[in-house]
């Protein structure tokens, strides 16, 4: 199955954490460049996801 999120908030970000977990395909999109740049790069700016 493959998931597509709009928005990487609070509700988003760790919606697509947790299908990602569960192995499915997930295409994640945002408007805001800093929360994608962050997120490509293993960070969290969600106080309850983790960083990798």
């Amino acid at each position: 199955m493959s998931v597509g999120v709009i928005g990487l908030g609070y509700v988003g970000l760790p919606l697509v954490a947790a299908f990602a977990e569960a192995g499915e395909h997930v295409v994640a999109v945002d408007v805001d460049p800093r929360k994608v740049a962050a997120i490509n790069s293993g960070d969290s700016y969600v106080e309850d996801i983790p960083s990798e």
